[in-house]
């Protein structure tokens, strides 16, 4: 499915690559602030994650795909988006695509290199019960399953319409218990080590959820 066909997130002609996908992250901005700060968390998070693995070769490709992930999500309702309620099977369908969007956006711009697999790929599982293709183990592009690791953190740890955030060590235990089914289990692991850079990064709140696929 081509999702690109839709003038309200339409630039124009003369923009390309770069340029064209920073139009793109500043309509985000303006259509959804919330989901383009959690980009923006989900990157920060990203490169103290990949710097701690010690992959350098991937820094910069990882913390720019962690950046653009939800780069599909322009196309999606601010009612979807804000939801309190269980979501339809049509809103979930919307949601579900969000990564392919993103992928096809930025193949349109003609970004190259690995940025564009990372956002195709950042709900896939480690057990291949992810979306949108169900790959699993190393099947997932690195840098896809670290962002998932990344993006499932964010949300944990900040509050959303749908959900109250957890505090740190809350998140944390989450992280474990979804570790080798949901995420990389290295990935997680090397999370753990982080816990210090993470009450640093956020605010110790309290709450308990359970969701964290959106």
């Amino acid at each position: 499915m081509n999702l690109l066909h839709n003038h309200r997130i339409w630039p124009g002609k003369g923009k390309s690559s770069e340029p064209l996908v920073g139009w793109w992250m500043k309509r985000l901005r303006e259509h959804h602030l919330q989901t383009y700060d959690h980009c923006v968390r989900v990157a920060l998070l990203a490169d103290k994650i990949v710097t701690a693995l010690g992959h350098e070769e991937h820094r910069l490709s990882i913390i720019n795909g962690c950046f653009l992930h939800d780069l599909g999500k322009i196309y999606i309702s601010l009612e979807t988006l804000d939801s309190t309620s269980k979501l339809s099977d049509e809103e979930w369908e919307q949601i579900r695509l969000h990564p392919v969007a993103g992928y096809q956006l930025l193949q349109f711009a003609g970004l190259a290199g690995e940025v564009p697999s990372y956002v195709l790929h950042h709900h896939e599982r480690w057990d291949g019960r992810g979306y949108p293709y169900g790959l699993r183990g190393e099947e997932i592009p690195f840098g896809a399953r670290l962002c998932a690791v990344s993006d499932a953190l964010d949300c944990m740890l900040t509050h959303r319409p749908y959900q109250r955030s957890m505090n740190v060590d809350q998140a944390l235990i989450e992280l474990q218990k979804n570790a080798g089914t949901q995420f990389d289990e290295q990935i997680v692991q090397t999370v753990f080590n982080l816990s210090d850079e993470l009450y640093r990064m956020y605010a110790l709140k309290l709450g308990a959820t359970q969701s964290i696929e959106r």
